[in-house]
């Protein structure tokens, strides 16, 4: 049975021409027919719609808005700037077996995490001097900025098997000190540290395993679940709105919802078929930007197969609005939407600043923006 996206009074256009094509309104979601969507990837050649750009020259390992630029890593590990200009210029020659690249927020150090996947060494590249300093000796699994830039967070292995150690180190001290959290009889989870005073461990997505998302109180140094044990889950935080996006998943069956900063849900986003990654929190309150598949594979595990690359969508991207109805109930509704036709976008790992929608397009692997504004 051929999957569904629901979304209301969005009206279809027949499309002539190449563009970005803008729909306003403040409409309901309703139901949208979508089919079978190819499953090879393919190489992005179209020429690119107006507010559309493509602003790296290489594909990217990940990327991160930082300053009045983008950093981001290239395929082959390099370190690379681009200015508010769009010039590019390499920092750092590229690092064998990347498996992190995480700028800080204020933009000024990137942490780097190479090796083998389940072992790998962290460093800190400090942006202004160019330079790569080592900050352990490997055996991470996963790590993390703090909010204030001053500390990283990371998992790694621990003396006892089948366990990992939460370890904070703060790299504001001249002399690099580690601390203990705790232990946790986890494998496979990643780190997010949204809040100072809490750290959100994400299991890797799957629809075949069950998985809590944990929170780490770290003043009391205790866990507490975000929310039940599922499968396929997939959150994304915004610090600053103090919300989430929590997607689940199984087999056959697919929940999406906007949650408060506990996991408690507040507006159920079902009807859009998609996942947090391929959504951005805007800088104002209650909008949230989405890359929406037009159209889904029959017989595929869309959480497993959508991560292990089986297929790739072709998306549109909705911005979208929480408001309260006559009675109180929180409600989702249309701002805006644009659609890329005749190119083919499959939009992943988007975030938002200075008016401008950044995501990398996983067709060609490259950076492009969408310029957000009137």
């Amino acid at each position: 049975m051929i999957k569904k996206i629901i979304f209301i009074a969005v009206a279809i256009v027949a499309l002539a021409g190449i563009g970005t094509i803008i729909y306003y309104g403040r409409e309901t979601l309703n139901i949208l027919q979508i089919s079978p969507a190819p499953k090879e990837k393919k190489e992005t050649a179209a020429p690119l719609p107006p507010r559309l750009k493509a602003i790296s020259s290489r594909p990217v390992f990940d990327y991160s808005p930082a300053g009045d630029g983008i950093l981001y890593a290239g395929d082959a590990g390099q370190i690379i700037k681009i200015n508010a200009a769009g010039q590019e210029e390499t920092l750092s020659d590229g690092v064998e077996q990347l498996r992190l690249f995480s700028v800080s927020p204020d933009g000024k150090e990137i942490l780097i995490g190479f090796g083998p996947r389940d072992n790998f060494q962290l460093s800190q590249f400090v942006v202004a001097d160019k330079i790569l300093k080592p900050l352990n000796k490997g055996g991470a699994v996963s790590a993390a900025w703090s909010p204030d830039s001053k500390k990283v967070a990371y998992l790694k292995s621990s003396a006892a098997a089948g366990e990992s150690d939460l370890v904070i180190a703060d790299i504001s001290k001249e002399k690099i000190g580690e601390v203990k959290v705790m232990s946790f009889a986890l494998a496979d989870y990643a780190l997010e540290w949204p809040s100072p005073g809490r750290i959100i461990l994400k299991p890797r997505p799957s629809a075949l395993y069950i998985a809590p998302l944990l929170a780490v109180d770290l003043a009391k140094k205790t866990v507490a679940p975000l929310s039940a044990p599922s499968t396929g889950a997939v959150a994304k935080w915004s610090a600053s709105l103090k919300q989430g996006l929590l997607f689940r998943g199984d087999e056959r069956n697919n929940s999406f919802s906007l949650t408060g900063e506990n996991g408690e849900p507040l507006v159920d986003l079902s009807r859009i078929t998609t996942l947090p990654n391929k959504c951005a929190f805007s800088d104002a309150a209650g909008i949230i930007f989405c890359a929406v598949p037009k159209e889904l594979p029959e017989g595929t595990i869309f959480i497993d197969d959508y991560f292990k690359r089986i297929f790739y969508t072709s998306d549109s991207v909705y911005s979208l609005a929480v408001t309260d109805d006559e009675s109180g109930k929180k409600q989702l509704k249309v701002e805006k939407y644009y659609d890329f036709d005749p190119l083919t976008i499959d939009a992943d790992n988007l975030t938002i600043k200075n008016e401008k929608l950044y995501f990398i397009n996983r067709y060609n692997e490259k950076i492009y923006s969408l310029d957000l504004s009137e």
